[in-house]
């Protein structure tokens, strides 16, 4: 895929804007249009993750697809297999550097990453801060999920 960068991702936010029933509709129809993405979105492993979490991590696969689609002029390609590929093998990178916090393997993440503007939202939108309602462990999930779907429409588009 090409590279998705910053301004393209600022469009699709101003385009979301900030109304939250706009936003929920825009992610129904995202996760109905591609199945595969749906399935995963709603996945049993999500379960550890709190309402709130779980519409943050909608939010973010919901930008990520829609600044994808409008990089690339056009629908995107997203398929089960490959979103179980590169969840575990972004799993697999946590779990090498499990005696570590996040904060400090995070980079690991980042490091010759093609989509790293993708992934820059991401992490941006999970900063740890008092007014934050994601967890600790929320934060992890919905990191390693969103770059899971960035891997994929890279991988596939």
């Amino acid at each position: 895929m090409i590279f998705v960068g910053e301004k393209t991702i600022d469009k699709t936010l101003d385009l979301l804007g900030e109304d939250a029933s706009k936003i929920e509709k825009a992610v129904e129809k995202v996760l109905q249009r591609y199945p595969a993405l749906e399935e995963y979105a709603e996945q049993e492993n999500f379960l550890v993750l709190t309402g709130e979490e779980r519409a943050i991590l909608h939010y973010c696969i919901l930008v990520i697809v829609e600044a994808s689609m409008a990089a690339l002029g056009n629908d995107v390609r997203i398929d089960a297999q490959n979103l179980e590929k590169a969840e575990e093998a972004n799993w697999e990178v946590r779990s090498l550097a499990e005696s570590k916090k996040f904060d400090q393997v995070i980079d690991s993440y980042f490091e010759g990453y093609k989509q790293e503007d993708l992934l820059a939202f991401v992490e941006d939108t999970l900063v740890q801060d008092e007014d934050s309602p994601v967890s600790a462990i929320g934060r992890e999930v919905i990191f390693i999920s969103c770059k899971a779907v960035i891997d994929t429409l890279d991988h596939l588009n």
